[in-house]
This record gives structure tokens, C-alpha cells and sequence, in this order.
């Protein structure tokens, strides 16, 4: 009988100690690599110069800044863009991946339709899987996707979902899914909601999946540089703006080569000097790069990333250009920019060298103008709802009707010894239309009786009592025309005066296309009765009464630059002070009314530069538009904020202007006999 020798600490601590590493390691979980450290062991090439390697940091050194700040930066938003053919449909799949693979998360791939998402499966995120070995493995087991074919949704083995989500259809089809990932691809194609939306941008919508998971998402979005407006460059600025600097190798200078700094192009002679004579020269000295010198400059540890936005924000966003791409030399850098320049269609190519070389916007047709907030309007409160002000000359009204409510602003306009004209909305209110009970055209005529009689003909008064009336009032048009006539021919048989029919037209076609034509003179019998700024009294010749026809674009302007006048300053605007809850509640509604609306400058054909406001949001504006009809009444009415009269010469008029009692330019309320 063998005896089998009893075991001594010596041959069980082997055996005790790989045990306990092994439970150690399980109790504490599996190890997350870093986006780089993931990038280099299981990230394959599947095509291009490196096909069948794994992904090298200084194979594209500006990809290894932007993983390693995604890394360790602590930011969860992230943007970036940068030029064609470098790499950057790579930095968005490891970043897929990763979450997908290594932190075993769900994620929402956003593209702008269902076609783009196939070709993202298989044509890069796919074969990247096929080609790692340890990637594979996660594959899915059934379904369209195990046997190499494409799904909407695609789940792998290690629990993660990939849900692709578009931009078209419904909004139900973008809302009943969440993940802590979201990660959209050609942003700049899904930024503006459908027609038939109710709701934000589908890009907005999509990155709304994450908010169940709060500070523990993550939102990707990159895309090629569009417009200045467009997602990915408005996402840009409002980010870090962070960008690779490298030091000259001649004067040690931090410095950012950009597409100005390419030199020897403009004067070449032919696209064989411009190869030859082609190349960047430092910012700072001047000298003259070679080929060799820049790219010297891209290596991974001489590149450095700096935010060149100071302020405050969640979005760590990135660009890089032409000069970053190791792909490109400096001889193809420079002889394609010949060929731009000297293309059969220059303005065409110098665009497409714009976005897809240097990361740069299109040069719009259409220039923002700097937008007030609902803070501005806001706060440009002073005394109590209802009072006029000291100095006060007139009072005007503006009105706009709906099937249900009716909007309208009372403006106080008082002046100072100096002649400093303002403005100060002294009352605005939102009146009941009561379609329901009485139809729409009865409803109508009753909500306008209300503010004639319960509201203009009180009046207000002054901190002392003494009473002013409402001189002139307008009331929009533009909808239900006869029965907004019905009203006014109302006043004219009660002979209360001073309520106008007002229809504003805009300045964004040409004259002549149903925009607003401002003429250059009147005649006493019609059409043109006298002529405004940028509005002019029309007669009808159904209603034998006069009109008023504006130009929207440019009082809707009037009304901005008011807000956006330092108060006590001439046309400076302002309103009442809030004081209880409702007035605190109407005056944040009539504020975001008011800047519902944004302002462009485009150049239109036969008009040239104008400016014009477009609803791209479409919100509620219905004050906006009561505020300006109210600015054009007071103008009626004799405000004049212009330190110099314009006053426009009048042709063509073989009888004498008709004027107003005191001796002011037209005002007729009352119809003309038949």
C-alpha cells in the first residue's frame, strides 16, 4: 500500500495564493483599458495605408491627443471635426466600440437615414470587428447580424446593444428608447425638426435618450464643417475649441499653421512651381517650413493641445486640419490649392477646400446678427403696470387677433428736455377669444369690443391722475380681413378715432414678389396716401378706408434695437415693472415672444443687404409682432426717434397732402363717402 506523503505549507501556498488572486480579481470586476490602451491592443486597420496593423498612435498623432483628452480630461461631451481622408471616421468607431466592447454599454448610433446606418455596420464598424480577434468573440449569436448582414438593432454576446436611430419619420420612433450612449454621425443633416414635428431637432431628440442615466452619459457628435450655423461648428465654439499648436523648429514658438500660413500657391505660375514652391512658414517668424520640418512637428509628443475657449463649459470639443494629416504631404497640400484656385469654377472649389480640408464653415450668404435673450427683455423693467411715465406725448397700441386669444401692447412714448424719445410698454395682456361659444367671426368681434371698451377707452393715467388716451391703435390683418374690417368700420360709425387695419410684409424676395414695396410717392386719391418709414398709409378701395402697410423686417428690427439701447439713451425701450406673480408670468411670455424670432442679414436681389427675421423655431411671437405694430402707431402718432427727419420727396402729386387737424402728416379715420 503506497502512503502518500501529507502535504507541507510549502506545496499548498502556490496553490493559496493563485486562488486568491483569482478571487481578488474577480471580486473586483474586469479591468476598463483607456480609449487608447483599447485602440492599441484590439483595434485592427481594415483598409487604407496601415491595413492589417493595429492602430499606432503616431500613425495620426492629432487621434491619439483627442483620445487621450477624452480619457482623462473628465468631460462627457464631446465634439470634433477635422478634414477629409484622415482618419476621422477611425476616432468615431473606437469610440463606439469601446463602449460598445469594453464598458459593455448600450448605445444609440444616430444618422441622418436608415441607409447610412448599413453602411456604417459594414463598412466600418464590421469588418474592425472581424479583423480583432479578441472583437470577434462578441459577435451576436443569431439574427441578420451573426451570419455578417445588417439590423437595426444588433445585440452582442457581452449584454451591450447597438441601436441605430435616424433622422426621418415621426419623433415616437426616436423617443421609446434609452442608453447611456449616444453617439451621432453627420450631425449637420438631422439639426432642424420636420414639418411635421412637434418637438426639437432629431439631433436634440437623440442625444435625450442618455438623460435617464444623468451625469453618467455620454454624447459623441462629429461631422464634416458645414456652415457657421450649422450643428457641428455651433457645437465646436460652444466647446473648448481645443486645437494641436506645435513648436516651430526654428524659433521654439507655440504656434497654430492654418491655411493662411500656406505659402508660395497664389503666385505660382503653373501647378508644377506651386509643387516645388508650395509649403507652410511659422506664424510667428516667418521662416519657411520644409516638408521634413512639419512633419517633425506632428509627432506625437511635440503636438500640444490647447483650449482656445476661456469660458466655461461641458463640451470638450476638438478640430484639427490639412496641416494635422500625416496622410497628406505638403507637395499635395499645396498643388490641390493650386487647382482650387485656378479651377473653371473657383468659388465652388474654394468651398469645398473650406470644409473638407481646412475645417472651416461655408462663408454664408446669410450673416446672424447677435441676438438679444429673454434675459435682455427681461430686465428693462420700471415703474408699476399701467402708469405713464413722465414726459409722456402719445400713447399706441398694436393688436393681433388668433382663434383664440388676442394679444396686444400699450407703448407710452415720452421725451426729455433733450429730445431723448423712448418707449415704455406700460400694459400688455392676453384677452380671450371665445370661439367655442360664439364661432369664430362673432368671437372675434367681441374680444376686439372688449379691448376697445374695457381697455383703450379707460385710458391711463400718470403718477399724479392726469388721464391719456390712446391715440392711435392698430389691429393685424393679415387673418380674417373682413371681419378685422368689420371691427374698424365699427369705430368709424361710432366716430371713435384712430384704430388702423395694419398687414406687414417682409423684405426677404425681391419687390414685387408679395414683399413689402416702399414707394416714393402719394397721391390725395389714392392708392399711396402718405408714406411712413418703412410703412405707408394705403386707401382700400373695397372698404373706401385707409390702411397701413409695413415693412416687418424692419420694425421688427426697430423693436430689438430698442432693447438693445442702453435706457436713457434715444429709442432706448422698455416695459413695466412686475410686481405680482401673474405680471412676473405674463412679462417671461411676452419676453420669450419676443425673441422667438431670429435676425439675419442676406442680400436679396434688387434690394441688396437687408435684414430679415425668420421663425425657425416656431414659437409663439405673437407679442413680437402686437410690439412692433405698436412702434409703427406711435410713429403714426408723431414719434420720432431719428436725430435727423427723413422725409421723402414726393412726386408726381397734383393736389395738396391732406394732414391731420394740428398739422401732422395724414391720419383719416373716417371712410370716404360714396
Amino acid at each position: 500500500m503506497m502512503v502518500t506523503a501529507a502535504p507541507t505549507r510549502q506545496t499548498w501556498r502556490p496553490t493559496i495564493h493563485s486562488e486568491l488572486k483569482r478571487f481578488s480579481s474577480l471580486a473586483r470586476g474586469q479591468r476598463i483599458r483607456s480609449r487608447v490602451t483599447f485602440a492599441r491592443e484590439c483595434i485592427v486597420l481594415s483598409e487604407g495605408p496601415h491595413e492589417g496593423e493595429h492602430w499606432r498612435p503616431h500613425f495620426q498623432p492629432y487621434s491619439y491627443h483627442l483620445l487621450n483628452l477624452m480619457d482623462s480630461s473628465g468631460y462627457r461631451k464631446f465634439r470634433f471635426t477635422g478634414c477629409v481622408q484622415s482618419g476621422k471616421t477611425l476616432v468615431g468607431v473606437i469610440n463606439v466600440l469601446w463602449h460598445l466592447l469594453e464598458r459593455r454599454e448600450t448605445l444609440v448610433f444616430g444618422v441622418p437615414e436608415m441607409g447610412t446606418a448599413e453602411d456604417k455596420w459594414m463598412e466600418e464598424l464590421l469588418p474592425i470587428i472581424q479583423a480583432s480577434q479578441e472583437l470577434r468573440q462578441y459577435l451576436p449569436l443569431h439574427g441578420r447580424a451573426s451570419d455578417g448582414g445588417f439590423n437595426q438593432r444588433i445585440q452582442f454576446r457581452n449584454g451591450a446593444s447597438l441601436r441605430f436611430m435616424s433622422s426621418t419619420g415621426k419623433d415616437h420612433r426616436r423617443s421609446h428608447f434609452t442608453a447611456p450612449v449616444f453617439f451621432g454621425t453627420e450631425v449637420d443633416r438631422y439639426d432642424t425638426a420636420a414639418e411635421i414635428s412637434r418637438e426639437s431637432s432629431p439631433i436634440e431628440q437623440m442625444n435625450a435618450r442618455t438623460e435617464a442615466f444623468g451625469d453618467r452619459a455620454f454624447s459623441y457628435e462629429e461631422c464634416t464643417v458645414t456652415t457657421e450655423d450649422g450643428r457641428i461648428w455651433s457645437e465646436y465654439l460652444r466647446g473648448t475649441q481645443t486645437q494641436l499648436h506645435v513648436t516651430c523648429p526654428h524659433c521654439s514658438n507655440v504656434v497654430l499653421p492654418d491655411r493662411e500660413h500656406l505659402v508660395g500657391v497664389d503666385d505660382a505660375a503653373d501647378i508644377e512651381v506651386a509643387a516645388t514652391e508650395g509649403a507652410f512658414c511659422c506664424p510667428h517668424c516667418g521662416v519657411v517650413w520644409s516638408d521634413e520640418d512639419r512633419r517633425s512637428t506632428l509627432h506625437v509628443d511635440r503636438l500640444i493641445p490647447r483650449n482656445c475657449n476661456e469660458g466655461k463649459t461641458d463640451t470638450l470639443s476638438f478640430r484639427w486640419t490639412a496641416f494635422h494629416n500625416k496622410f497628406w504631404t505638403t507637395k499635395k497640400i499645396a498643388t490641390d490649392e493650386w487647382q482650387a484656385l485656378f479651377s473653371p469654377d473657383p468659388d465652388e472649389a474654394d468651398l469645398k477646400r473650406r470644409q473638407f480640408v481646412w475645417t472651416l464653415p461655408a462663408e454664408p450668404d446669410e450673416f446672424s446678427i447677435v441676438p438679444l435673450t429673454i434675459n435682455d427683455v427681461y430686465t428693462r423693467g420700471a415703474l408699476t403696470r399701467g402708469v405713464v411715465p413722465p414726459g409722456t406725448k402719445w400713447l399706441s397700441l398694436g393688436a393681433d387677433v388668433r382663434q383664440t386669444e388676442l394679444h396686444y401692447v400699450v407703448r407710452a412714448w415720452s421725451s426729455d428736455e433733450a429730445g431723448i424719445m423712448q418707449g415704455r410698454a406700460i400694459d400688455f395682456d392676453i384677452l380671450p377669444v371665445d370661439t367655442q361659444s360664439l364661432g369664430v367671426r362673432d368671437a372675434i368681434i367681441t374680444a376686439l369690443a372688449n379691448l376697445r371698451e374695457n381697455i383703450v377707452t379707460r385710458g391711463y393715467r400718470d403718477a399724479d391722475g392726469i388721464e391719456y388716451p390712446v391715440n392711435i391703435k392698430m389691429v393685424d390683418a393679415g387673418w380674417m380681413e373682413e371681419v378685422i374690417w368689420s371691427f374698424i368700420c365699427d369705430c368709424d360709425e361710432k366716430r371713435i378715432p384712430g384704430w388702423y387695419p395694419i398687414i406687414g410684409r417682409g423684405q426677404s424676395e425681391p419687390p414685387g414678389k408679395g414683399s413689402y414695396s416702399h414707394p416714393t410717392s402719394t397721391n390725395p386719391d389714392g392708392p399711396v396716401l402718405w408714406i411712413g418709414e418703412q410703412f405707408h398709409v394705403r386707401k382700400s378701395t373695397k372698404y373706401k378706408m385707409p390702411f397701413i402697410m409695413a415693412n416687418s423686417d424692419e420694425w421688427k428690427s426697430f423693436v430689438h434695437d430698442g432693447y438693445a439701447t442702453p435706457e436713457g439713451r434715444n429709442g432706448a425701450l422698455t416695459h413695466f415693472d412686475p410686481v405680482t406673480t401673474a405680471e412676473k408670468r405674463l412679462l417671461r411670455t411676452y419676453s420669450r415672444h419676443v425673441v422667438a424670432e431670429e435676425r439675419i442679414r442676406k442680400v436679396v436681389p434688387r434690394r441688396g443687404p437687408v435684414e430679415v427675421w425668420i421663425d425657425n423655431s416656431k414659437k409663439p411671437n405673437h407679442f413680437f409682432d402686437c410690439d412692433y405694430y405698436s412702434c409703427v402707431a406711435g410713429y403714426l402718432a408723431g414719434v420720432r426717434i431719428a436725430t435727423r427727419e427723413r422725409f421723402v420727396v414726393q412726386r408726381n402729386s397734383k393736389k395738396k397732402p391732406i394732414t391731420m387737424p394740428d398739422g401732422q402728416p395724414f391720419a383719416v379715420t373716417r371712410r370716404e363717402e360714396t
